[in-house]
């Protein structure tokens, strides 16, 4: 029963953060206090979780098995910890490592234990593909009634990433957004190349049409290249067993069809109220020039992404070893960054230079260290078990995340520390189960 407890609580918290932008709602006034219940709400989850696990494990029913990433996880965690102690701001920076720190490589730690089979890990990969493609559908919807349908009143008073044009759907930030999807992309593409009956091709091909349109109406350029070398490597490496011709055959009739349902899809639309504001031609003109090199070199934000270069070097020359604290980077950045006081975004908008500037050299040296170890072992496994196992599509996903990372500090957002920590806990856990290749073999095998 515990496990059962503890499995069902992973399918609900994944729901949660992906459904519900916690994240930029308000607190709830209780007793004449602000409390950000829903800000916790993860954590409470995940302790419930945890808490499942742990009377699974007296019962017997599960065990406690060391991750392969077990000591580099531990240290990493344990720098955070002493970089604390000439940080700035020791208060913010605990706050932060029990919110994020922390939080992360439990669920990697969950995750290898939890799930025993592989197909457990199967359902999970199918079933958060499905949440993903809701995710990706609400935020279509949101671009065609330029306006998010149910958050956008939160949005306007609490998220300074929300605008009009660049979709957030329920994760609140579009580039949050594009990192979101990204890690599905590979999970569904993957479940498309098993096959299996029609109508379950076609749900799935239409959920990665989805997620595919609401990546590129996030237009967020370093979401969208990552997201096509991913998609090009994993159709190489299962073009044998993948059936193009029959996927590009109805991915054209859904368009066809969409196209001559639009007018009545309008109508309808905007008889209840909605404001349909549709221009196909302005979405690719802008996805050009977002993809204008000379533009982008020309523009402020890698203006701004080259200068936190300079500002972290200095930064290391104050605090060399353990940075200047996890968390802290935000709170110092105008001291570092006396030109940019002003500016909406305060981080280094690379997450690498993050974790430099937060926890030293010693800390970026673990971090490099830590995400070799959690990314070897599925390497390894690979080379063994060929292309057919899901090991292959979670990862690419993280893979493709790394490629993010460069880009934008996204392991400061909750969702995907959340999500990138799900990935590494599962295929993990992919390495020590018994072996099954792909999706269906997996239920046959298991059941």
């Amino acid at each position: 029963m515990w496990t059962k407890i503890a499995i069902a609580g992973w399918y609900g918290l994944f729901a949660f953060i992906s459904l519900i932008p916690f994240y930029y709602l308000p607190p709830f006034e209780l007793v004449g206090l602000e409390l950000p219940l829903l800000k916790v709400l993860p954590s409470g989850l995940l302790f419930i979780i945890l808490g499942a696990w742990f009377f699974a494990t007296i019962k017997g029913s599960l065990s406690f098995r060391r991750p392969p990433a077990h000591a580099w996880v531990i240290l990493w965690l344990v720098i955070n910890v002493l970089g604390l102690f000439n940080a700035p701001y020791p208060r913010i920076g605990a706050a932060k490592w029990s919110y994020f720190a922390f939080t992360g490589p439990a669920l990697y730690y969950l995750a290898y234990n939890i799930f025993t089979t592989n197909r457990q890990v199967c359902h999970f990969c199918l079933y958060a593909g499905f949440i993903g493609a809701i995710v990706a559908i609400y935020g279509i919807i949101e671009f065609l009634l330029s306006v998010n349908p149910l958050y956008d009143g939160y949005y306007a008073l609490y998220n300074p990433y929300y605008s009009i044009g660049r979709v957030s759907s329920s994760i609140g930030n579009p580039i949050a957004l594009g990192s979101y999807l990204l890690f599905l992309v590979p999970l569904i593409f993957f479940t498309l190349v098993e096959g299996g009956s029609q109508s379950r091709i076609l749900w799935w091909l239409f959920a990665f049409a989805a997620i595919v349109v609401c990546i590129v109406l996030t237009f967020a350029r370093g979401v969208w290249v990552p997201a096509f070398f991913v998609v090009v490597i994993l159709w190489w490496l299962t073009r044998d067993r993948c059936q193009f011709d029959y996927l590009a055959k109805h991915l054209l009739t859904g368009l066809i069809i969409f196209l001559l349902a639009w007018p009545g899809i309008e109508t309808l639309l905007v008889s209840h109220g909605g404001k349909v504001d549709f221009d196909a031609l302005g979405v690719l003109l802008t996805a050009k020039e977002r993809l204008n090199i000379a533009a982008i070199i020309d523009s402020e934000p890698f203006r701004f992404r080259v200068g936190q270069f300079a500002a972290v070097s200095r930064v290391i020359a104050d605090y060399p070893l353990l940075g200047v604290g996890i968390g802290n980077y935000t709170s110092v950045f105008g001291h570092y960054n006396p030109e940019l006081t002003d500016s909406l975004v305060q981080t280094t908008d690379n997450m690498y230079l993050m974790v430099l500037a937060e926890t030293g050299v010693l800390g970026a040296t673990a971090f490099f260290v830590l995400n070799i170890s959690l990314i070897k072992p599925l390497v390894q496994s690979l080379r063994n078990r060929q292309t057919e196992s899901w090991l292959l599509p979670l990862t690419l996903s993280l893979s493709s995340f790394y490629l993010v990372l460069l880009g934008w500090d996204a392991l400061n957002h909750p969702v995907l520390r959340m999500v990138f920590w799900m990935i590494c806990g599962l295929a993990a856990a992919l390495t020590s189960n018994r072996f099954v290749v792909g999706a269906r073999e997996a239920e046959r095998t298991n059941s």
